[in-house]
């Protein structure tokens, strides 16, 4: 029986290279990589805390930097959408608690146990 694997793929230049057509590797994607077309992801983590996220408006190509506050994760316009979605197929692991709304595969990725 063939053992299961992990990969954790980014969004350097080498997330081409991950094994996507393996079934027995676990793909895990993280923050706003899927902009990037990954074509598969079993799981999902995004660790930056959703209330200082700064979403760019929709069509954007180039974000002024001054236009982001302080402290903020720039992401793409409806990201937190996309993530809600992807809590109702595959686990999706966050910093806190998801909101209440959010399908049961969202959760705190539980840190003390890492």
């Amino acid at each position: 029986m063939a053992q299961k694997r992990a990969v954790i793929v980014g969004t350097a230049a080498s997330w081409k290279k991950a094994p996507w057509d393996d079934p027995n590797t676990t793909i895990a994607g993280l923050n706003d990589g899927y902009a990037l077309g990954m074509p598969r992801a079993d799981e999902w983590y995004e660790l930056h805390p959703l209330d200082q996220m700064w979403f760019s408006p929709p069509g954007a190509k180039q974000i002024d930097g001054r236009q982001i506050p302080k402290g903020h994760f720039v992401r793409p316009h409806g990201h937190l959408e996309w993530l809600k979605a992807q809590a109702a197929q595959i686990p999706v692991w966050l910093q806190k608690e998801p909101p209440a709304d959010w399908p049961v595969n969202a959760a705190r990725l539980p840190i003390e146990q890492i």
